[in-house]
């Protein structure tokens, strides 16, 4: 708006007054001085597969005006409890030029979001300033979804707040490693047990159960868990799947099928699947 105020006063001064051309131009500089909304970046960080938090205080974020300097704002990892792990630069604005404050920037303007420690720069992207009074999320890098073994890293750090556990190590000694967990949905560090049928006789027949457990949670983004009852009558031949009991979806249902009670022995297994 001051840039067609500046050109409006150009076309105008030819027919205006001397005595008028001072007022229009206090008016257009003093558009500059109303303070604007102020834009909020805020984020995650990850380098190298590894997850910048609070913790790290010698981590500080700018945001640039240009590539190697001209810092506008800045914050040290840590500093503002409410941010958590995340990392919030708060962006003054005006609504043109000339900036009152050297330290604003205006809508489209291009800056420099920069991560740093004492030594080195760890990260840097372009940005483009959104409309005044915005709140965008820029997040730096991204984890390794799997981080070298096939527990999920989300996974890992909702159950033990770090990366690189050992799947086949069972630290709630339940008899099922931490990959075993996993897959049955169940808490590595609580004793439990994971997926199983359980009978109950009933008059003529034999009640089979279990627990279909929902996939949800940190490290089952896109994943479902799925479940089929089979049976046989002879272990040396292949096992069938009791009909309408094949890829039931987990949703946190205990599932039952009642099977009358024979002359004929009749097992039962369940199969899980995670996919």
């Amino acid at each position: 708006m001051l840039f067609m105020n500046t050109l409006l006063l150009k076309r105008l001064s030819g027919a205006l007054p001397r005595t008028f051309l001072p007022c229009l131009f206090f008016a257009a500089q003093a558009r500059a001085l109303i303070p604007e909304p102020s834009d909020l970046v805020y984020g995650s960080i990850v380098v190298s597969n590894l997850t910048i938090t609070a913790a790290n205080s010698n981590v500080v974020v700018e945001a640039r005006t240009s590539v190697g300097g001209g810092v506008v704002a800045s914050y040290m990892m840590g500093s503002d409890t409410n941010a958590g792990d995340f990392y919030s630069l708060t962006l003054g604005l005006e609504n043109g030029l000339p900036l009152a404050d050297t330290n604003s920037l205006v809508a489209g303007q291009m800056i420099y979001l920069t991560v740093h420690n004492a030594t080195n720069v760890l990260a840097q992207v372009p940005y483009i300033v959104p409309t005044r009074g915005g709140v965008q999320r820029v997040d730096f890098g991204s984890i390794n979804p799997h981080d070298a073994n096939p527990l999920p890293v989300a996974w890992q750090l909702a159950y033990f707040g770090r990366t690189g556990v050992d799947p086949n190590a069972d630290p709630d000694h339940d008899g099922r490693s931490n990959l075993q967990e996993f897959f049955d949905g169940t808490n590595p560090n609580v004793a439990d047990s994971g997926f199983v049928l359980s009978y109950q006789p009933m008059a003529g027949k034999l009640r089979v159960m279990f627990l279909a457990r929902t996939a949800a949670g940190p490290g089952y983004d896109n994943l479902t868990r799925s479940f089929t009852l089979q049976y046989s009558t002879n272990l040396s031949q292949p096992w069938q799947a009791v009909a309408g009991y094949s890829d039931i979806p987990g949703f946190n249902q205990k599932v039952y099928y009642d099977s009358p009670v024979t002359a004929v022995r009749t097992f039962f297994r369940g199969v899980q699947q995670l996919q």
